[in-house]
């Protein structure tokens, strides 16, 4: 376990990397969506789990327009 829980030093450092490491094309970006899509699509989310636990719909309303702003308000990722 303590090993587990300590640092071992640098061995590894100047490991060389492997030709077909190098070699591979990296992945296909991920397109984002549009912060607006994901806000939205963040508040469905936050309404349904507030209908699934039972809420009103004035609860439910209110859950939904705070996780909208609170997604809004992060900005674009």
């Amino acid at each position: 376990m303590h090993s587990l829980l300590s640092y071992g030093g640098d061995e590894d450092v100047g490991a060389e990397v492997s030709a077909t490491a190098i070699s591979e094309p990296a992945p296909a970006p991920v397109q984002a969506l549009p912060a607006q899509d994901v806000c939205r699509g963040v508040a469905a989310n936050t309404r349904a789990r507030a209908a699934a636990d039972g809420f009103d719909a004035a609860t439910q309303d209110r859950m939904t327009q705070q996780s909208l702003t609170q997604c809004a308000a992060m900005g674009p990722g």
